[in-house]
């Protein structure tokens, strides 16, 4: 259940009235929001900083307090802006992000970044696959992505929030340490963003030792991966200048990788191939329309909301969907590439999703997957040298 802005504002001041006792005695007679999640509003901490070094000090003072190693990484991912998220817990104001200026360094930064860019020839596409960014690029089809701001008094406002957290390579621990406000983002914006963060974090010590940044995790978006690419040195991996250049490694990780494959497998606009059997979504709603397993239309036809959903995505990509497809309307013969494509897509998620143990065989699996979509891509890079055509694919 959703709750209005103002319901929430007016919860927070209940709360701090009523304290835990008295609010769970009212929300015995009325519909309101749990207590923990009130006091989740109520506890957020503001800061007008990208980086706070007052949440850094408390970042270390809780892996100290947990006996956490010194070693882990970053993620990130970007957001949509929207109003009316928190509510200020000293004097129960309305806080948003709808009004939020991009820091004026930011901006310098990032111009910076942009003139060393255009001494080099880049033919990179950076078109945006990531959700946040799709779904902001309607709002945002007029801004420049070249990084340049207009020569005007006025700041520009932030369109979208590039999250950062730490995790600790135990795996038990994540801490929020950046949030920067931009208006869009491409590759060279990332770069400047994420190798200041590094360079903060790399700063910090706890226990006389500082932190050591050995990996960097996101989503699946284009502009990511050119990233990636200029900062690669070999097989993804960079090395730390603010930490002895020990190697980093750059990892997409796995839920927004499986759905990025369901969105491939969904799109109609794309003609997939495999070893000239056809990978299509016809196959998909033979299924949808059979109705023997959990796949229904909104998991083929995508709307904002359930694109983000994993749930679905792994759903969509799963050994059910293989044998109801086996069970179809279409011949076997026809259906070979689509039955593949999943059962890879499955197997992957299942072994990235595998959280009881580390399995040996789960390597060389992994390795087969690996092979299986390098030679897929080689095949169409022979079949089709146009690079237009291979995008279409």
């Amino acid at each position: 259940m959703r709750y209005h802005p103002l319901v929430i504002k007016w919860c927070c001041s209940l709360a701090s009235k009523c304290k835990g006792k008295g609010y769970e005695s009212i929300r015995n007679l009325l519909p309101l929001p749990h207590w923990q999640t009130i006091k989740q509003y109520r506890q957020t901490s503001s800061s007008s900083e990208p980086i706070n070094q007052e949440n850094l000090r408390r970042m270390v003072q809780e892996m100290e307090r947990q006996n956490c190693k010194a070693i882990g990484g970053i993620h990130w991912d970007e957001m949509i802006i929207q109003e009316g998220i928190v509510v200020c817990k000293r004097t129960g104001e309305l806080v948003g992000f709808e009004n939020l200026d991009i820091p004026r360094e930011l901006s310098k930064d990032f111009d910076a970044m942009q003139k060393e860019s255009n001494e080099i020839c880049i033919d990179d596409n950076e078109s945006s696959d990531s959700e946040s960014d799709r779904n902001s690029s309607s709002s945002s089809s007029n801004e420049s992505d070249s990084g340049k701001y207009p020569a005007i008094n006025t700041q520009l406002k932030a369109k979208m929030i590039c999250q950062f957290f730490f995790s600790s390579v135990e795996g038990d621990f994540s801490w929020p340490v950046a949030s920067f406000p931009v208006r869009q983002m491409n590759s060279a914006k990332l770069k400047v963003l994420v190798w200041k963060v590094i360079e903060v974090i790399s700063k910090t010590t706890i226990k006389d030792s500082h932190i050591q940044v050995l990996y960097g995790v996101c989503d699946g978006s284009s502009y990511s991966h050119v990233f990636f690419r200029k900062s690669n040195v070999q097989n993804w991996v960079c090395y730390n200048p603010y930490n002895n250049n020990v190697p980093t490694c750059w990892l997409s990780d796995y839920p927004h990788l499986i759905k990025k494959l369901r969105n491939f497998i969904v799109n109609p606009d794309r003609n997939m191939e495999w070893s000239k059997q056809k990978v299509t979504s016809q196959h998909l709603i033979d299924v949808v329309e059979r109705k023997q397993t959990k796949l229904r239309w909104k998991h083929v036809k995508l709307s904002a909301r359930t694109k983000m959903s994993v749930k679905r995505a792994v759903e969509v990509c799963s050994e059910d969907v293989v044998t109801d497809i086996c069970e179809g309307s279409f011949p076997l013969e026809e259906t070979i590439g689509t039955r593949m494509y999943l059962s890879i897509c499955a197997k992957l998620f299942r072994i990235m999703n595998n959280s009881t143990g580390i399995d040996p065989s789960s390597y060389r699996e992994l390795v087969k997957i690996i092979n299986w979509f390098t030679k897929w891509h080689n095949e169409i890079k022979m079949t089709t040298p146009e690079r237009g055509q291979r995008k279409d694919h």
